[in-house]
């Protein structure tokens, strides 16, 4: 997605899906692949651990993308030799996808403005540079979706997204 398109998602607050049904496990895989260089490059060790095949009405493509925003966040956020575990599991409502790093955390003065755009986070380990769109895109389309995200965090020692996604 280019940058004039996601400006124009956020100002609009609208997202048009194209949902199919869709094996949630191979949507975070292709996300996955498109980070692995980035997190190689970096020395982020990334594991994928899929649980319980689960197919749902998605776009694909949108969720890919919540994926590499997510995974891309937690290596940026990742010291060289870290692991970005990314989980999925199905639960009574629909599927959790938690991505999880061991990295920075997020301070709790920029968890207020967290989903704003253009709030990009400044305690990237390797000065990575970030114009602050990927979250508020991730969450917009999550809720298209139905779902929400939670974040749970702290300091020095990691942080934790967690996705929920209706049948």
């Amino acid at each position: 997605m280019d940058g004039f398109l996601r400006m124009a998602i956020i100002h609009s607050g609208h997202l048009d899906l194209k949902r199919a049904p869709t094996m949630l496990a191979e949507a975070v895989e292709r996300g996955l692949s498109v980070v692995r260089s980035v997190a190689r490059h970096k020395g982020i060790a990334l594991r994928f651990v899929p649980g319980t095949p689960l197919e749902l009405p998605l776009d694909r493509g949108k969720i890919e993308q919540v994926v590499v925003n997510l995974v891309k966040n937690a290596v940026e956020h990742s010291h060289a030799g870290a692991e970005v575990v990314v989980t999925l599991e199905a639960d009574t409502e629909g599927a959790l996808l938690s991505v999880r790093d061991h990295g920075t955390g997020i301070a709790p003065t920029v968890l207020a403005n967290l989903f704003e755009a253009y709030t990009g986070g400044d305690n990237k380990t390797a000065g990575e540079r970030s114009v602050g769109l990927g979250l508020a895109i991730s969450k917009l389309i999550v809720e298209a979706h139905g779902g929400r995200m939670q974040v749970e965090t702290e300091l020095g020692r990691g942080t934790t997204w967690t996705v929920h996604l209706p049948r």
